[in-house]
């Protein structure tokens, strides 16, 4: 089999065991050097591809790159106004009632590949062994809790991130009720920047990690925490896919396409005492959902409805707490 990933999600693809050949298109480099593009593509056609699955929604290079690669066999998402769907041979819609993982099955499906061979979302990291992790390993009952705090959603994704200072109030009571130990982690100096500051407003010590991870290293850390708070990024998705407990909370993000798993728990802060509507009820993930009700308001994940983010900012810290609180109680039983 062959993938194609750029650089910023080469660490996701470059270790898997059935991957045998992947490309990394650099359109920096490209950029640089046209010819190096016309090369890539003398690459791809060399490798006799018959058939070409194209997950992406939105950009248009992706369906010409499928095209070019000589594949007679072409299926992807109808995206409305990319008018990317005519370089397919067939195509699925790209919907806002699914969550992306029934989206990508869909596309699946095009090529013949039947459902009951699609794996679950939830735990799928650890079943396919894609980062080499081992065993994870979290305290004893009876024990400290390992909270790992992912406070960052990246420089154009801070409407998605919760604030800061509520990330340091609820280690504070985390650590006061529970005693439980912080772990930090954050990538680029944006969120290094983040970080330092909710170290110096907490007033103690947590274990930094932030920094220039690689991704198996950054899931490794994931992968050793007995809960997992995060927003609606990068860690949330491979914390889902470690099985790990965890909390989200969310705002401009459709949790039904976005979310972090098939199955989780779903709180609305209109009722913040039912833990039902989307999900399992018995899930060990909790999205907490603003309740403005312009929330959520992206579909293709960055067409923000506002300059702010009066929604992460709705969200309490009392509610992320209690949630964390029954989720640790839930898994030392």
């Amino acid at each position: 089999m062959v993938a194609i990933a750029t650089p910023i999600n080469q660490g996701a693809l470059e270790k898997n065991p059935s991957i045998d050949q992947l490309f990394i298109l650099d359109f920096g480099k490209f950029i640089r050097n046209p010819g190096e593009f016309f090369k890539f593509i003398g690459r791809l056609r060399a490798e006799k591809i018959r058939l070409a699955l194209d997950f992406d929604q939105w950009l248009r290079v992706s369906p010409l790159l499928c095209f070019l690669s000589g594949a007679s066999h072409r299926f992807g998402f109808k995206t409305l106004g990319q008018y990317r769907h005519y370089l397919c041979t067939g195509t699925t819609p790209n919907g806002k009632g699914k969550h992306e993982v029934e989206q990508f099955a869909d596309v699946a499906a095009l090529a013949g590949i039947e459902r009951k061979e699609i794996e679950d979302y939830s735990g799928f990291l650890k079943r396919e062994g894609l980062f080499n992790l081992s065993k994870s390993t979290p305290s004893p009952t009876g024990k400290k809790p390992l909270v790992h705090f992912h406070p960052g959603c990246g420089f154009y994704g801070w409407q998605r991130a919760w604030p800061l200072e509520y990330y340091v109030a609820l280690a504070i009571k985390l650590r006061k009720e529970l005693g439980a130990s912080i772990r930090l982690t954050g990538m680029g100096s944006y969120e290094e920047d983040l970080i330092e500051k909710i170290q110096a407003l907490a007033g103690f010590d947590m274990d930094n990690r932030c920094g220039q991870l690689e991704l198996p290293e950054l899931a490794a850390l994931v992968d050793q925490a007995d809960l997992v708070v995060c927003g609606n990024t990068g860690v949330m998705h491979i914390a889902a896919g470690l099985g790990k407990t965890m909390v989200v909370p969310n705002g401009p993000a459709n949790p039904v396409k976005w979310g972090p798993a098939a199955s989780y728990g779903f709180i609305e802060m209109k009722a913040p005492d039912l833990v039902t509507a989307v999900g399992a009820k018995k899930a060990n993930i909790r999205v907490i959902q603003a309740s403005l009700p312009c929330s959520p308001c992206t579909t293709l994940g960055f067409e923000y409805g506002c300059p702010a983010r009066p929604c992460m900012e709705s969200i309490g810290v009392d509610i992320v707490f209690r949630e964390c609180l029954n989720l640790l109680k839930k898994a030392s039983n």
